[in-house]
């Protein structure tokens, strides 16, 4: 069974799982046909993530300068 690149992107990744598991039990060449798929969702969820982080961060860190700047200003101003 060999589903094409539109349907495997279509696919939940449960029904990928299921795909995988029904090809790895019998004797077909490239098992990892499905595997794949799931490795490349999981590592584009992956970048996601650490991209919103970076961004957040990146945040954080501006209006914590900001803070420190008034803080600053305000210590000389007394």
């Amino acid at each position: 069974m060999t589903m094409t690149l539109k349907q495997m992107r279509e696919a939940t990744d449960d029904q990928l799982i299921q795909w995988q598991d029904e090809v790895a039990t019998g004797r077909a060449a490239g098992h990892d046909y499905y595997l794949g798929e799931l490795r490349a969702r999981q590592s584009a969820r992956a970048i996601d993530a650490a991209d919103n982080l970076a961004h957040r961060a990146y945040w954080l860190t501006v209006a914590s300068t900001a803070l420190v700047v008034v803080a600053v200003v305000a210590l000389f101003l007394r």
